[in-house]
């Protein structure tokens, strides 16, 4: 297979202009179901199978007839294990105190599996997950692919998620990520909860006075409002930076979980996943509408959410187009 793979990649190359720098060092190709998965020992080979702009990538899958190439560097495959196995040390641990989060160590199992390349790529999105146990977990769905991946990765692991929305008014929650909490609960069997929140404080110095950078302070409230609107043991959170010791995090008598950073997962991955599971999600533009207001009236404050991009990148939650398409999205591109 890997023979056959660098056949094909020098041909690509060769028809852009490229030459490769020595050969790449691949330590794993296998195809799954129509899935191409190369893992090169670090980024410079995983360069090389992805061309410039993608297009030897792109045309991997026509020459090789793949519905999906997956390109992967084992140095940031290391990087998610280690912090898988922080994540499992600290859940074990809490796991004593709290049973509620012993669920959450087989997701982290399967996620070793996957990049040790002992479960499929994709099983996440083929697995139909196990039969719901009586163990009740509340996710904060914001509309959006993390939270919800989230909501959909604690289901399959046998999890009844309950949702609960803050709804701080359409500037906040457009229409469409009001349905895409909707198309949500429909796949958890549940109803939808949806709690206003006065954020009035933050509109007027974010917005009307460009005083400060609003998302920490507004999702600082909504996390706030979300845990005393729900009743179970364990909330669960969308977000991916807080990995390994810091995914999960004792609040008095319950559990913050971000099931994201629990399972070293990238911003790629959930929305695959989301779109698979959710075809009629609908897609949207880098952050809420209320922020792309915010950057149009003070254009100063597109550099705090540029560096929080970037932040983003550098842990590795996301990948360079991802990044850039969401500063593009930032400065009104």
């Amino acid at each position: 297979m890997k023979k056959e793979l660098m056949t094909v990649v020098d041909k690509l190359r060769k028809e852009i202009g490229t030459k490769g720098k020595g050969e790449p060092d691949i330590v794993d190709v296998r195809e799954e179901d129509g899935t191409l998965v190369i893992v090169g020992r670090d980024r410079s080979d995983m360069s090389y199978f992805i061309g410039p702009g993608g297009y030897v990538a792109g045309r991997l899958k026509e020459e090789l007839g793949v519905d999906r190439v997956v390109v992967q560097a084992w140095t940031d495959l290391k990087m998610r294990l280690l912090r898988l196995y922080a994540s499992h040390e600290v859940l074990e641990r809490y796991s004593r105190r709290q049973p509620d989060l012993k669920g959450v160590l087989r997701g982290i199992e399967i996620e070793k599996a996957r990049l040790y390349g002992e479960l499929p790529w994709d099983y996440w999105e083929r697995w139909e997950g196990e039969e719901p146990r009586d163990i009740r977990i509340t996710v904060a769905a914001s509309g959006g692919y993390d939270s919800t991946a989230s909501a959909i990765i604690l289901r399959k692991l046998g999890y009844e998620v309950e949702s609960v929305t803050v709804d701080p008014g359409p500037m906040f929650l457009t229409p469409k990520m009001r349905r895409n909490v909707e198309i949500l609960s429909e796949y958890l069997g549940t109803e939808p909860k949806f709690v206003e929140e006065d954020l009035s404080d933050v509109v007027e110095g974010a917005l009307e006075k460009g005083r400060f950078h609003p998302c920490g302070r507004c999702n600082a409230k909504i996390r706030k409002r979300v845990m005393e609107e729900s009743d179970t043991d364990v909330v669960a959170f969308g977000d991916g930076l807080p990995t390994g010791h810091h995914c999960v995090q004792p609040e008095d008598d319950r559990f913050k979980l971000h099931v994201p950073a629990a399972l070293a997962k990238t911003k790629f991955e959930l929305r695959r996943l989301v779109e698979e599971v959710l075809p009629k999600f609908h897609d949207y533009k880098y952050a809420c509408p209320f922020l792309h207001q915010v950057h149009q009236r003070h254009p100063h404050l597109r550099r705090a959410s540029i560096q929080r991009v970037l932040r983003e990148l550098r842990h590795g939650f996301l990948e360079v187009g991802e990044a850039l398409k969401a500063v593009y999205d930032i400065l009104g591109g």
